[in-house]
């Protein structure tokens, strides 16, 4: 299957300007087509969002910031029923949290502390449509079986389903396993339970 060259759009949240920009920059190096905007609070960030008709294909925000937090961050584009996949860049090692983060609705956990290689790893994982977290957190988190995901906190989960889980759930309605699934889309049996989740 050729690979997506369609431009993307990255939105980067994140109070600590240096770690931006270079985030940022590495971005630029992707496969693809990419066009980074960056804001240096959530409350910049939601501001963009409710003033532009801009559609981003990723978010990647930080946790620990003044005022709105990442997780005040999820649920405003929640709130907005903004169909735009979000994932968490943090240096926090605190399973709860990143367990409570992804049954919010982000879509992954990627620790600052990570190479360069592995950043662009877990971001083209991200923009194709699957979850990202480190392989050590897999078995650590109960988001995967704990049915709680999205529909907790989100008022209408529905109106967020992306193209994953459109995918999954045409899937499901044919009939299909979750391994059955896993293997037509190229994604493992977690993925597929998550975007089960958030249907």
């Amino acid at each position: 299957m050729a690979p997506d060259i369609r431009e993307v759009n990255i939105l980067i949240v994140d109070d600590h300007r240096l770690f931006a920009e270079g985030l940022s920059r590495l971005l630029e190096t992707l496969d693809r087509p990419v066009v980074m905007r960056q804001c240096y609070s959530a409350q910049q960030a939601i501001h963009m969002l409710d003033a532009s008709n801009t559609s981003f294909d990723l978010m990647l925000i930080d946790l620990l910031m003044p005022g709105i937090d990442g997780m005040g961050m999820l649920r405003a584009v929640a709130e907005r029923r903004l169909s735009i996949p979000i994932a968490v860049v943090s240096s926090i090692d605190d399973t709860r949290t990143i367990d409570q983060l992804m049954a919010s609705g982000a879509i992954g956990f990627i620790p600052k502390s990570v190479s360069s290689e592995v950043m662009l790893s877990a971001v083209t994982t991200l923009l194709n449509g699957d979850i990202y977290l480190p392989d050590e957190l897999w078995g650590q988190l109960d988001f995967l079986d704990s049915g709680r995901f999205s529909a907790a906190e989100l008022s209408d989960p529905a109106h967020n389903l992306g193209e994953r889980q459109l995918e999954v759930l045409k899937l499901m309605a044919a009939g299909n396993t979750n391994k059955q699934i896993s293997t037509i889309l190229a994604i493992s049996e977690a993925t597929v339970k998550y975007h089960i989740g958030v249907l």
